[in-house]
């Protein structure tokens, strides 16, 4: 009789709309819906209306599983009519032996043991029920939009452009061939919005004015904000479908007040990849299930793509790594993985999403598996808490496996296009970056032991090996620049072109004037190409703020110690200072290279060390307890406390001249940007 009653009432009010906004729902379901229990389903009291269930779910832009459907499901699978032990079904991942699960089993059935157990493919989406205001607040995110269709296409282009040979998460197959059918109108799902995050770091500026946002980073928020509301909300998205919508999101950066960003998306997915037994080669076993080709390969894609991220999100952050090869048995991917679906895509479709070089983007991409995999080994090496220490042997083995990835060695062709060289050239710089870390610790250490085992002068050809992947990353750079590639960069070459910016900032505390204005040019190019990466990326922005304080801290030192010496002896003079103007504190042009211009234009201008202040003792750097010593600056897990620039603000804009002015003078500075580097 209640039901009665408020069916009475709410149908006497406006029809309500619906969570796409196209069509009225009727208020009837709504109350329905907040009349369900647990023993009256939402679905059972729709239906003793005379509704129809399945549509009216639809009308919601969410669906509901019932228990009937369930039901037929795990008695497809044989769950629950047999005496199986729990979870004992071809579609579920017990683990291995160190769990509690795989060891009973083995007890209890010897004859097919499993030691891992691959995840099924998806047999249709699950859907569960959200709640009106759930639904309201997925509408007021813009998780329920549709794009306009010209933007939608080539949003889904640069995706397949950019990104996918770069990280091949996405069954491509599947994407392209349901795009194409349904076209860009039909409802966007996690992964849909994931894609378009990971794309938008390479839109051009008619895309994002067709897309009414005024910059790659407003665009970037909108699409996280979408996706992050579906993950949110999610009751059962496919678990593949997952994996891959939180490694495209590990791309976005948040701000220091958030937990979320790469660490912890990353982390989410290899912890989602592991539980479903992504980490494991699966063999066959009398409880397993055929796995067909396509699945494989896609499974092989998916893992390596989350070694990847691992290695390089580690290094970023300083922190370890979550993936040990000796739990993983997973062979590495082929070129037939990544090409062999595209087979199966429309030839329409194909035609106007997928790149032609797609061959050979494939091979650039197993490339950066191996480099990743090396790295790996790299960081373990170096970085582990405890373990023997490092031999010459180890060092050797590591310089043979990186030697052998190398251009020349990976068939880099001169004669190709300019979008294959630009793909080329970043792998390339994540190639020089892992030579470069290998050596780092005794480049940039003089007081670090050598590996165990070297020769005396073993050190000197550690330093002139860093130094040449150093240099080589400034070359790829500059080769980048000449292509007018830089706003194409991938997100991931912040990172790698990190160790050379430590070598030459270390280079820049040399007191030969040669070796320093050599190095203080090197490290200007990085500079030029961060603050072009600004527009795009907050993590490059980041990086600059630090190198750029890095530098002046540096040139405070040398500014000191050069006013504390004997002004009678003749000192040699810097190239740079032989060419200040009498304008203090800016450089002439013409005696300058066309690198320094571009600096100049980019306020990347030293500034005048006669200018900058002369009592050290009120810097930051040197009353902070934390930071004593130049060289803590340069290491990987650098970080500060969010009070130790308090004193450097005070004098930031000491030496600032002109139109010159400092960064970091001008804009407002969250302190605890410096804890939280996302890459």
């Amino acid at each position: 009789m209640l039901i009665l009653d408020l069916v009475n009432h709410v149908t006497s009010r406006p029809l309500l709309q619906t969570d796409v906004g196209t069509q009225p729902l009727d208020p009837v379901v709504l109350c329905l819906l907040a009349l369900s229990t647990d023993a009256v389903s939402p679905r059972s009291a729709i239906r003793e209306a005379g509704y129809d269930t399945r549509s009216t779910f639809e009308e919601l832009g969410v669906a509901l599983e019932s228990s009937e459907d369930n039901h037929d499901q795990l008695a497809e699978m044989g769950v629950g009519d047999d005496p199986k032990l729990p979870d004992d079904s071809p579609d579920t991942y017990l683990g291995d032996k160190r769990g509690p699960r795989c060891t009973v089993y083995d007890i209890c059935d010897a004859v097919s043991p499993q030691d891992s157990v691959p995840y099924p493919p998806p047999k249709g989406a699950r859907h569960a029920m959200h709640k009106p205001h759930q639904v309201e607040y997925m509408r007021s995110e813009g998780a329920l939009a549709t794009m306009p269709a010209d933007v939608c296409d080539d949003m889904i282009w640069t995706y397949f452009k950019h990104v996918h040979f770069f990280l091949p998460v996405v069954d491509a197959q599947g994407f392209l061939n349901d795009y194409h059918e349904q076209g860009p109108h039909k409802k966007h799902d996690l992964l849909f919005w994931s894609m378009m995050l990971a794309a938008t770091n390479f839109a051009d500026a008619d895309l994002l004015r067709r897309s009414d946002f005024p910059s790659r980073k407003a665009m970037k928020t909108a699409m996280y904000e979408r996706a992050k509301c579906l993950y949110d909300l999610d009751r059962a998205t496919e678990k593949l479908k997952l994996i891959q919508s939180v490694i495209l999101l590990s791309f976005w950066y948040t701000d220091p007040q958030d937990h979320t960003g790469a660490w912890y998306w990353i982390g989410i997915a290899i912890s989602l990849a592991q539980g479903i037994g992504l980490h494991r080669n699966p063999r066959s076993s009398g409880r397993t299930r055929q796995i067909y080709p396509q699945e494989q390969a896609l499974r092989r894609r998916i893992w390596w793509s989350c070694v990847v991220r691992d290695r390089w999100v580690s290094l970023a952050k300083g922190r370890p790594m979550r993936i040990h090869g000796e739990d993983c048995d997973l062979p590495f991917p082929t070129s037939q993985d990544v090409l062999q679906e595209l087979d199966s895509v429309a030839d329409d479709a194909r035609r106007r999403f997928i790149p032609a070089d797609s061959t050979a983007l494939a091979s650039l991409w197993l490339r950066l598996v191996r480099i990743s995999d090396v790295l790996g080994g790299i960081l373990r090496l170096h970085y582990r808490v405890s373990g023997p220490d490092p031999t010459v042997d180890d060092i050797d083995k590591y310089a043979q496996q990186i030697e052998s990835l190398s251009a020349t060695n990976s068939g880099i062709m001169d004669e190709w296009s300019d979008t294959l060289s630009i793909h080329a050239y970043q792998i390339d710089l994540f190639y020089q970056a892992t030579v470069a870390i290998l050596y780092r610790p005794y480049a940039l250490n003089e007081s670090a032991p050598p590996p165990t085992g070297t020769p005396r002068d073993w050190r000197k050809v550690a330093l002139r090996r860093a130094r040449d992947a150093a240099a080589n990353t400034n070359a790829l750079l500059q080769r980048l620049i000449e292509l007018d590639a830089i706003e194409y960069l991938k997100p991931m070459i912040i990172t790698a072109i990190i160790p050379a910016m430590q070598i030459h900032l270390s280079d820049c505390k040399s007191t030969k004037a040669l070796t320093h204005d050599l190095a203080t040019h090197k490290i200007q190019l990085c500079m030029l190409v961060l603050s072009h990466l600004r527009v795009t990326y907050w993590s490059a922005d980041v990086m600059y703020k630090l190198f750029d304080r890095a530098q002046k801290i540096l040139d405070e030192t040398r500014a000191s110690q050069s006013s504390s010496s004997d002004l009678s002896d003749p000192q040699p003079h810097s190239a740079a200072s032989a060419l200040q103007s009498t304008n203090p504190g800016l450089v002439e042009p013409q005696a300058n290279s066309l690198m320094d211009s571009q600096c100049q234009s980019d306020g990347l201008l030293m500034t005048d060390l006669n200018a900058m202040p002369q009592d050290t003792e009120q810097l930051w750097y040197s009353v902070s307890p934390q930071f004593s010593n130049v060289d803590q600056l340069l290491s990987p897990g650098f970080s500060l406390s969010e009070d130790v620039f308090q004193h450097f603000f005070s004098n930031s804009d000491a030496g600032v001249h002109g139109q010159h002015v400092s960064l970091m003078a001008s804009e407002p500075v969250d302190d605890t940007l410096y804890n939280n580097i996302p890459f």
